[in-house]
């Protein structure tokens, strides 16, 4: 009897060895399959956004139209901007100068949802350019790189 049970042991744990094997191989290929469809995607999905950016923003273009100056001891300029391109861009940043180096931010930046062919207008409050010489330039810059513009002109004062 005892002979009998050694011997069932003995076919018994090879075949548990086996499915145990089976078992573990089988998750390492679960585990190793979700991650490489995870990457992809992931990867894929970048690659696609930056692919679109870089489409749209070959497309786009901006120039700043005319900029106002209302000078007094707390001046307000407004500048009025084109989307002179064929896409949808945001407005980052817009900054006017003054003669003495101060910079100002226009109210609202960002400034989103601005369509191609849109005008908008741009206000800085609060600006320290008590006459129409004071000014220097207005920069307004967008969400794609190398899409910006500069008034360097005179701005109509009053």
């Amino acid at each position: 009897m005892a002979n009998l049970h050694i011997q069932i042991m003995k076919g018994i744990s090879p075949l548990i060895a086996t499915v145990l094997l089976v078992v573990i191989v089988v998750a390492i290929g679960t585990m190793v399959m979700t991650w490489s469809s995870t990457f992809t995607t992931s990867t894929t999905r970048n690659v696609q956004n930056r692919s679109d950016t870089a489409f749209n923003c070959a497309s786009a273009n901006i120039i700043i139209e005319d900029v106002y100056l209302v000078n007094g001891s707390l001046a307000t300029v407004r500048a009025i901007v084109k989307n002179i391109g064929v896409v949808d861009v945001l407005i980052s940043a817009a900054q006017a100068y003054n003669t003495t180096g101060g910079n100002f931010t226009a109210n609202g930046m960002p400034f989103s949802g601005f369509n191609a062919g849109n005008i908008v207008t741009l206000q800085f409050s609060n600006v320290s350019m008590t006459k129409c010489s004071d000014f220097s330039k207005v920069v307004v810059s967008t969400s794609c790189s190398g899409v910006a513009d500069t008034f360097i002109g005179t701005p109509k004062c009053s």
